[in-house]
């Protein structure tokens, strides 16, 4: 119900301030990117130049023929923007809102280079992406990339004590998954990507039990039921 006012009063607002603006210019433009301090694969002056490029730039042109329809589209076509609205205000302003893509996981694979956003879907590679950002590269389809990896990729981002210390993930084949560690060149071998919660717990208390004897390893397997295997 609540959802239903809020639409109602929304159509209400543009109508009721169209109506008040009949006869006047559009004085200004102000481009809103609400999430630019946590991200910036957008910037204010390509938003300018998309709207003058298909005809949508709105200054000193009268409010009656701003289409806020049209311009809420294109923008939102941007492959980095997630959604955006347009609206005039009482003072002859448009006025654009939008809200980047977010991403999770970077995949470098003989398919191309590109990015899977917190939504599962492919994004092209942005600037600026935050250091931090899940890396997997290898034999990697777009299927498996919005999927088993999306998940796992989840899982390290919200777990504490493995989001800092894996940098990378390798897959050869769907099962044949490998891990890059930060503060060692062994590499762990993880299978396929099932069950890897179990797998890294085994990992984590070996971790924690014989830290000093990980460097020594050229390879961790966390394939066999109750064990850590390390390969010298």
């Amino acid at each position: 119900m609540c959802g239903i006012l809020a639409a109602a009063y929304l159509v209400f607002g543009c109508v009721y301030s169209r109506k008040l603006n009949a006869g006047h210019v559009c004085q200004s433009i102000e481009v809103i990117i609400a999430d630019s301090t946590e991200r910036q694969f957008i910037q204010k002056a390509e938003v300018m130049s998309m709207l003058r490029v298909n005809r949508l730039y709105p200054l000193h042109n009268p409010i009656e023929q701003v289409n806020t329809d049209a311009i809420e589209r294109l923008i939102a076509s941007h492959p980095m923007v997630h959604d955006a609205e347009c609206y005039i205000t009482t003072q002859d302003k448009v006025c654009i809102r939008l809200n980047q893509r977010i991403p999770l996981l970077r995949i470098s694979s003989a398919n191309g280079n590109y990015l899977v956003d917190t939504e599962r879907r492919p994004m092209p590679i942005a600037r600026n992406l935050p250091a931090s950002l899940i890396k997997a590269s290898g034999n990697i389809g777009e299927r498996m990339a919005c999927n088993e990896l999306y998940d796992f990729a989840k899982w390290l981002q919200q777990n504490r004590y493995w989001k800092e210390l894996i940098s990378n993930i390798r897959v050869n084949s769907p099962h044949d998954v490998k891990l890059q560690m930060t503060n060692t060149e062994a590499v762990v071998c993880l299978g396929p990507l099932d069950d890897y919660e179990s797998k890294l717990d085994k990992l984590k208390t070996f971790h924690r039990n014989k830290p000093d004897s990980i460097p020594a390893y050229r390879e961790l397997d966390l394939r066999f039921t109750g064990q850590v295997i390390g390969r010298k």
